[in-house]
């Protein structure tokens, strides 16, 4: 009769250690999905914020760059032009490379950051 009692005991401590394990187990997933989560978060924000930046040199550096050419020339309009032709090449050059060998690239970042955080 003691060593069921006995038995009945040490069955429901390892019954509550298991649950106590379970629920931990939990806890520590949720918080790793949210911290790769939010770093994923992060990431996209910055690399937004970098985008625009990026983008808002190139404009300021193309207008200076028109204006610096069309005052060379002696005419304004043609060094605007010239800078428009000066992105067709570079669009031409881009579309050349091939559009899936960018986005593989892109899709292996994405997976790295991702993975290994």
């Amino acid at each position: 009769m003691e060593q069921e009692t006995d038995l009945s005991a040490k069955v429901g401590n390892l019954l509550s250690k298991a649950v106590l394990y379970a629920t931990q187990t939990k806890d520590v997933l949720i918080l790793d999905a949210t911290e790769k989560a939010s770093r994923v978060i992060a990431d996209i924000i910055s690399s937004i914020l970098i985008f625009i930046l990026i983008h808002l040199v190139v404009i300021f550096a193309s207008i200076g760059l028109g204006w610096y050419i069309g005052q060379c020339i002696d005419n304004l309009p043609m060094g605007f032009l010239f800078v428009g032709l000066i992105y067709l090449i570079l669009l031409a050059t881009a579309l050349a490379i091939n559009k899936s060998v960018i986005q593989a690239t892109l899709i292996n970042i994405s997976i790295k950051k991702l993975i290994h955080g």
